[in-house]
C-alpha cells in the first residue's frame, strides 16, 4: 500500500527503492503482490509496455489472479500489443480452460485486431465459464452489433433479462436490435418496460419515436421525439426524426426549422445537411436548398452532398454550371453519381448528361 501511495505522489525513484528493499525476504505470495506493486508504478509512470511484462509475471505464478487479469487488459490496449496479448491469453487458457477472464481479455485482443470471429467466441466463453459474469454478456453484445449481428445480440440482451432481471442497461439495447430487425412491436413492448424503472431517459423516448413513426403512427412518435429532446437538446439524430415525422405529418415548416436544429447540434455530420437538402428539393425550395449547402460547406464535405448541388443547379435550369460540377465530381467519386439522377431524374433523358456519364464509366 505504501509502495502504491509513493507512486501516485510521483515519487517513482523511491516507489521503485521500497519495492528493492522487499525483495529481499520475499515468499511467493509477495512475490506476487510486489510485481503488482511495481506494474502500478509503471502505471503511473505511463510506461504501458513495462506494465503489460510485469502483469504477464505475475499471471506466469498465479495465472487465476483476478487483479492482474483485470489490468494487464487496459495495459495491452494502451500499448497495442493485440497479437503479444492473443498468445499469452490462449497460453493460459491451454493451462486451465475455466479461466474466464483470460477468455474475456482473449476475446477484446481479437475483436482490436479485427478477428470478430474469435472475439465473440472468445466472449461467450468468459460467460460461459462463469455466468455472472455480467460484462462478458455486453461487451460480447456489442461486437455483436458492431457486426451488424442484431439476432445475436439480441439473443445475449434476452438471455441477460432472463438471468438478471429487467434492467435499462439491457432493455433499451435489446430493443435496437429488435428496431435493427424490424420487430417495432417487441421493441416498443421493451421500452415501455424500460421507462416503468425510469422515466428520465432520452434514448428511450427516442427510439419509441422511430417504433412508433414505423406504424405510421405520427402523433405519438412526435411526442415522444419531443420529450426526448427537452431531456436532452445536443442530439442531431433527434431532430432529424422529428423533422421527418413532420414532414410525414405535412407540417413542413416545422419540419424545416427542426432539420435546421439537426444539422446545428450535428455540423460535421454529413447526413444531416442531405436529409435538410434533400426535404427542401422535395419540395421544390431549390434557391435554399442552395444555401444550406452552402452552408454546409464550412462544416463538411461529402460527395452526395456536391451531386445535389449539381441537381440543384441542373433543376434550376443551369446546365453550364450543372456540367462543370459534375465534370469535377464524376472523376474523384463516380459511384456516388446515382444521387444525382434520384434528385434530378428528368437528367435521365438529357443526352449531355448521358455523354458525360458514359465517359466516366470507360474511365473509371
Amino acid at each position: 500500500m505504501k509502495i502504491k501511495v509513493t507512486a501516485q505522489l510521483g515519487d517513482y525513484e523511491k516507489a521503485f527503492t521500497m519495492v528493492d528493499n522487499c525483495t529481499n525476504q520475499m515468499t511467493l505470495n509477495s512475490c506476487v503482490d510486489l510485481y503488482l506493486a511495481e506494474a502500478y508504478i509503471y502505471e503511473c509512470m505511463r510506461e504501458y509496455n513495462q506494465m503489460y511484462h510485469k502483469l504477464r509475471e505475475v499471471l506466469t505464478i498465479d495465472p487465476k489472479n483476478e487483479e492482474a487479469l483485470e489490468h494487464i487488459w487496459l495495459c495491452v490496449e494502451w500499448s497495442r500489443l493485440y497479437q503479444e496479448s492473443i498468445e499469452f491469453h490462449n497460453s493460459l487458457i491451454d493451462q486451465d480452460a475455466y479461466n474466464y477472464l483470460a477468455w474475456f481479455n482473449l476475446g477484446h485482443a481479437y475483436s482490436c485486431e479485427g478477428d470478430y470471429k474469435n472475439a465473440i467466441r472468445s466472449l461467450e466463453y468468459s460467460y460461459i465459464v462463469n455466468p455472472e459474469f455480467k460484462t462478458g454478456y455486453l461487451d460480447c453484445a456489442e461486437v455483436c452489433i458492431q457486426t451488424k449481428d442484431y439476432k445475436k445480440a439480441l439473443g445475449i440482451y434476452q438471455e441477460l433479462i432472463q438471468r438478471f432481471g429487467h434492467n435499462q442497461e439491457y432493455l433499451v439495447p435489446a430493443a435496437e436490435c429488435m428496431l435493427n430487425l424490424r420487430k417495432y412491436a417487441v421493441a416498443k413492448d421493451y421500452l415501455i418496460e424500460a421507462l416503468k424503472i425510469d422515466q428520465y431517459i432520452d434514448d428511450v423516448y427516442y427510439l419509441l419515436g422511430i417504433c412508433y413513426a414505423s406504424e405510421g403512427n405520427y402523433t405519438n412518435a412526435i411526442s415522444s421525439l419531443i420529450k426526448a429532446i427537452r431531456l436532452d437538446d445536443r442530439r442531431e439524430e433527434y431532430y432529424a426524426e422529428l423533422a421527418y415525422c413532420y414532414e410525414k405529418t405535412k407540417q413542413y415548416g416545422k419540419a424545416d426549422f427542426y432539420h435546421t436544429k439537426s444539422t446545428e447540434a450535428g455540423p460535421e455530420e454529413e447526413q444531416y445537411w442531405l436529409a435538410h437538402v434533400k426535404f427542401l428539393m422535395r419540395r421544390n425550395k431549390l434557391e435554399k436548398a442552395l444555401d444550406v449547402l452552402e452552408e454546409a460547406d464550412e462544416y463538411t464535405v461529402g460527395p452526395r452532398l456536391s451531386y445535389c448541388k449539381a441537381a440543384c443547379l441542373y433543376r434550376l435550369g443551369k446546365k453550364k454550371e450543372t456540367m462543370e460540377c459534375l465534370d469535377e465530381l464524376l472523376p474523384e467519386d463516380f459511384d456516388s453519381h446515382k444521387i444525382f439522377f434520384k434528385m434530378a431524374p428528368k437528367s435521365k433523358t438529357d443526352r449531355e448528361i448521358q455523354s458525360m456519364i458514359r465517359y466516366y464509366t470507360m474511365e473509371s
